[in-house]
């Protein structure tokens, strides 16, 4: 009970605990991106985050419409459907920052907002990854 009670605190918060410091080293040492691929670090991202969020946006599209399927049954019986789809929620959301945050940067280029696009690349991508390690325990 202890162990799947800890298993699920970390599938929680091990997003932010990796974002967190992050954050802070990239505020305190910024990278040092050269102007002259600047542009390319951001289209990158920008491709990233958009197919990123086109995974995601299809698999909470494709839970939606499995509502009354055998897996969709046997994911409520797990108690995982709730938690998947509230995993997928908080990746897209977090995508669509990071998303916003990349197109910002093409126009502005404070310190601070480079700061906050790495910490929201790294966000994004950690909740990415979770979603996926959750999906591919249901394969299992």
């Amino acid at each position: 009970m202890l162990m799947a009670g800890l298993r699920r605190f970390a599938e929680n918060t091990t997003p932010y605990l990796v974002a967190l410091p992050v954050a802070a080293v990239a505020w305190k040492h910024p990278p040092m991106i050269p102007e002259d691929y600047l542009a390319d670090v951001i289209g990158s991202s920008l491709t990233m985050a958009a197919i990123f969020l086109g995974f995601m946006a299809t698999s909470l599209s494709i839970l939606i419409s499995i509502k009354d399927t055998p897996v969709a049954r046997m994911l409520r019986g797990q108690g995982s459907w709730k938690q998947l789809v509230f995993f997928l929620r908080q990746a897209i959301f977090w995508t669509l920052l990071w998303l916003v945050s990349s197109f910002l940067l093409y126009f502005l280029k404070p310190h601070l907002l480079l700061t906050i696009w790495i910490s929201l690349a790294t966000l994004a991508l950690m909740c990415f990854l979770r979603v996926v390690h959750l999906l591919s325990k249901l394969t299992l």
